[in-house]
């Protein structure tokens, strides 16, 4: 299942690397990394970093080659629209991530 997520994450991303909240709180970015993703545009309920449970409308399948590790508070724009991370997880092969799984 995994190799096929892969071969079909062919999808245009970028991502905006979280850094860190500056002193009036507002988040700064890193430079903008552009990735590859399969989406699947399923609605789901999820649980947030808040431990709320919101509706995600789209959930991305990434290969970690793009991003080793992703933060929460990263931004990732996907179909010309900017999005916040609602939830993330992920696939494992052999203890390592094999495919990110981020909710928006």
């Amino acid at each position: 299942m995994f190799n096929s997520l892969k071969a079909w994450a062919n999808v245009p991303l970028e991502i905006r690397p979280f850094i860190k909240h500056d002193t009036a709180g507002d988040p700064e970015y890193g430079d903008l990394i552009e990735a590859l993703c399969y989406p699947e545009a399923k609605a789901r309920m999820v649980v947030d970093r808040d431990g709320r449970e919101v509706i995600s409308a789209i959930t991305l399948y990434i290969d970690p080659v793009w991003r080793a590790k992703f933060h929460i508070d990263d931004a990732l724009i996907f179909d010309d629209e900017e999005h916040t991370i609602k939830a993330k997880s992920a696939l494992y092969r052999n203890g390592e991530v094999d495919i990110w799984v981020v909710n928006i």
